[in-house]
């Protein structure tokens, strides 16, 4: 694996505080994914202000330049996001890039947010490698981004091992908490369904050195429970009895 640490493209900044994920997030019986957890959905992060609902106004768009200045706050506009959406879709690179260049630096908010989500996930399938590269480098800087349903697109859209191995490294540092959180165990579980072994290996060695305060809860224990069925942790003898006399998954 390479350096990361010394990447001059993602210099490695001190970790947000893992305070900042909750170990577990409330149910809601009409949204359970697998296990019966939740799906990771963008109403639990930022509420959507009064604006973003329908609005008389209109003249249509005609053109991207007619939303020059102001992609940020049109992302997150009932109507604008979709003609954004349709120019992303069309992939012309000078749409792109203008698009890019005026979000790239709010990404966050547009991440967690219910129309801007929307957006930026057609965004990052677009984005050329430099453009991805500036991307991670903003997407690792607020750890409640890595519990949120973006997130998955996000790691979907990776182009290059030294992306994938940078994120890989920032998981690690709240691979626990992330486990052991309804919404977090899912992106967790989404890395080992589209990376490599080699690559996830920052993951698996903390899932498993702290597999005695994983399997006590919940998403944490179907989680190992997972991996030892397809034999991510077979090597992990510990960890593999452990789960086998613990886990209680729905």
């Amino acid at each position: 694996m390479e350096n990361i640490a010394n990447s001059p493209t993602f210099p490695m900044q001190e970790p947000p505080a893992a305070e900042n994920i909750p170990v577990q997030a409330e149910s809601d019986p009409s949204n359970l994914g697998v296990h019966g957890f939740p799906m990771a959905v963008n109403h639990t992060t930022v509420p959507v202000s009064a604006g973003d609902g329908p609005t008389d106004r209109q003249p249509p768009i005609s053109s991207l330049e007619d939303l020059k200045g102001n992609v940020f706050s049109e992302a997150m506009d009932q109507y604008s996001c979709q003609f954004l959406h349709q120019k992303l879709q069309e992939r012309r690179q000078e749409d792109v890039q203008m698009i890019f260049s005026e979000v790239k630096d709010c990404i966050c908010k547009l991440m967690v947010h219910r129309l801007g989500s929307s957006v930026i996930q057609k965004l990052f399938e677009v984005c050329h490698e430099e453009q991805m590269n500036q991307l991670v480098s903003s997407v690792t800087a607020n750890v409640s981004l890595l519990i949120s349903e973006s997130m998955k697109k996000f790691l979907d859209c990776l182009v290059t091992r030294k992306q994938i191995s940078h994120m890989m490294a920032v998981f690690s540092y709240f691979t626990v908490p992330l486990v052991n959180n309804q919404f977090g165990s899912i992106v967790i579980g989404h890395c080992f369904r589209i990376f490599p072994a080699e690559e996830t290996e920052p993951i698996l060695k903390v899932i498993a050195d702290g597999s005695s305060e994983i399997i006590v809860n919940e998403s944490g224990s179907c989680l190992i429970q997972d991996l030892v069925s397809i034999g991510r942790l077979y090597t992990r003898e510990r960890t593999a009895n452990s789960c086998k006399n613990n886990v209680r998954c729905i």
